[in-house]
């Protein structure tokens, strides 16, 4: 199929994750530089018995290389074993996205994160002085960097609570979307999967066979119109003024709106009278949403 996605909602879920990202460096970094003043006495020990400024360096480095890499692995393993759901979620395939050039970049985006994230810490460590550290006096962070924690601190705290907040504004819309009515009343339909394509003659036998049932109102074929799965193609339309859109086109037998009892906005729709069921998309039917996406002022 052709491109498709919304890349407001894709550049939004980047967006959200490299903040949740930062969250998570700035607070390692928080952490690991209060558990460097702990270990003042420990560096001052190691400098005294040799160890230059480059081996603290490296140490502290390693130490954060180690968190961020064990993180990137845990990450990689949990995003491989719940692709199959986000999948389904953003109803899209996703079957290739693990290959060695992304598994690469996720391993050199966590070691830039390792590496940055380490930095404070490991300076603070370089700045420990065996005198004063073993003599029990310099336990302290200077005014500028105990200020500028802080305020990673607080913007930590307030983003979380900021990301809290949207996550069950966005979960309470989701639950309510789930309970909204479809636009038809689906208790006296039953949906029967079929394994082959609707458009062979044992599937049109089926359903003119289903026709003829005591009690069958009417009988209509679809492919999955209202998104429950990945179904259907996806076709890029460029309007005059250049800018394309991504209508996704769903394949539906020219009773469906019948069985379904649904009424037009606007125009007609479908008929078996009229419109065939086989031959290609003779036929197009939009919705509001279609219809805004291409340039049309309203639906009407």
């Amino acid at each position: 199929s052709g491109p498709h996605g919304d890349m407001r909602a894709m550049l939004g879920l980047t967006a959200v994750a490299l903040l949740i990202l930062a969250l998570a460096a700035i607070n390692y970094a928080n952490l690991a530089t209060v558990r460097a003043l702990r270990r003042q006495r420990e560096i001052a020990v190691r400098k005294v018995l040799g160890a230059d400024g480059m081996r603290v360096l490296r140490q502290f480095l390693a130490e954060s290389l180690l968190v961020a890499m064990t993180a990137t692995a845990l990450g990689l393993l949990l995003a491989w074993v719940m692709l199959p759901l986000f999948a389904d979620l953003v109803d899209r395939r996703l079957d290739g996205l693990f290959t060695p050039i992304t598994l690469l970049v996720n391993l050199a985006l966590g070691t830039a994160i390792g590496l940055l994230s380490g930095a404070y810490p490991a300076w603070v460590a370089l700045r420990v002085r065996p005198p004063q550290a073993l003599a029990g006096r310099g336990g302290d962070e200077t005014s500028g960097a105990l200020w500028l924690r802080r305020v990673l601190t607080v913007l930590q705290f307030s983003t979380a609570m900021g990301l809290v907040a949207v996550t069950l504004a966005v979960a309470w819309q989701t639950h309510h979307a789930s309970q909204a009515s479809p636009g038809f009343d689906p208790s006296p339909l039953l949906v029967l999967e079929l394994p082959a394509d609707t458009s062979n003659p044992a599937a049109r036998g089926l359903r003119e066979a289903l026709k003829h049932l005591p009690g069958v109102d009417g009988v209509a074929t679809s492919l999955d119109p209202i998104g429950r799965q990945f179904a259907g193609a996806n076709i890029k339309v460029t309007r005059k003024s250049g800018r394309w859109s991504s209508l996704s086109i769903r394949s539906i037998s020219a009773d469906f709106f019948d069985v379904h009892a649904l009424r037009p906005v606007a125009g007609r729709l479908f008929s078996d009278k009229t419109d065939k069921d086989e031959g290609g998309f003779q036929s197009v039917l939009l919705n509001a949403r279609a219809a805004r996406a291409l340039g049309f002022a309203t639906s009407v």
